[in-house]
């Protein structure tokens, strides 16, 4: 995920695109993740989306929580990766979601299904790559919500 200004998104998918491809260099991926402009939890993505979505979490189906939200601006490359757009209010809704919710909590109510997702077993650094990930997730987007920007989603199908 990387966040832009608003006006980034009229410059079209290949721009987009040019901007993800960009990070495939080390130094610049390095540079944009501590700079909070990028947030790639790359195989992590599952853990942590089971974290929001789980059975124990309380938020209904994945559409209704703000971070895994989004609009499909067009497909990329192949097999078809996408690149999703979440506007402004949703990166404000997701900053909000982000800054309220008890991860530890949300851990522990869907233990029985991240154990299950990992093999039968939950060991302490998953979990802790859950709460990093998630405070990673908090930072981007309370950085683009602050800034009145937008988030872009490259979605790798493979």
């Amino acid at each position: 995920m990387r966040r832009i200004d608003p006006s980034g998104v009229d410059e079209g998918l290949d721009a987009l695109e040019a901007g993800f491809e960009a990070t495939l260099d080390d130094s610049v991926y390095d540079e944009e993740c501590a700079a909070g402009i990028l947030c790639d939890l790359a195989e992590e993505w599952r853990a942590v989306e089971m974290t929001f979505r789980g059975r124990g979490s309380g938020y209904g189906p994945i559409s209704d929580v703000p971070v895994m939200g989004g609009t499909l601006l067009g497909h990329v490359d192949t097999p078809p990766d996408a690149i999703v757009l979440l506007p402004q209010d949703g990166v404000r809704a997701a900053a909000d979601f982000l800054a309220e919710i008890d991860v530890p909590r949300l851990i522990e109510a869907n233990r029985e299904e991240l154990t299950r997702q990992n093999a039968g077993s939950l060991p302490d650094w998953v979990i802790e790559g859950i709460i990093r990930d998630t405070e990673n997730l908090k930072r981007f987007y309370g950085l683009a919500a602050a800034a009145g920007q937008v988030v872009v989603k490259r979605i790798y199908t493979d």
